[in-house]
């Protein structure tokens, strides 16, 4: 079994330490730290995006995302993105996820 420290930012925050004994290696111990602290901390805003396919974009990045009409801009992970074919061409149906502080 792994114990894991949770800090957030230059640890100004810490929560009490995650015993689990599903946890057996460092991936699903820094996995299950970042998901309490997006969970504890953050707000998490999810979207669903098409646009046209662009070569080179997938998930698990960052994405840097500005349009005006939806309102939408800044950074954000790219949760998941699947390629459609359709009749006007190729789409990329991407979710994004930000996250925001509480107050």
């Amino acid at each position: 079994m792994i114990q894991i420290v949770v800090k957030r930012g230059l640890g100004d925050k810490e929560a009490s330490t995650i015993q689990d004994d599903r946890i057996v290696h460092e991936q699903m111990a820094i996995r299950r730290g970042a998901n309490f602290i997006n969970e504890s901390w953050y707000l998490i805003d999810r979207r669903n995006l098409r646009v046209p396919h662009r070569i080179g974009v997938r998930d698990a990045k960052i994405a840097n995302i500005t349009e005006g009409k939806i309102p939408i801009s800044g950074k954000h992970y790219l949760k998941t993105i699947r390629i459609n074919g359709t009749p006007d061409g190729i789409i990329d149906e991407i979710e994004v996820e930000s996250y925001r502080e509480f107050f």
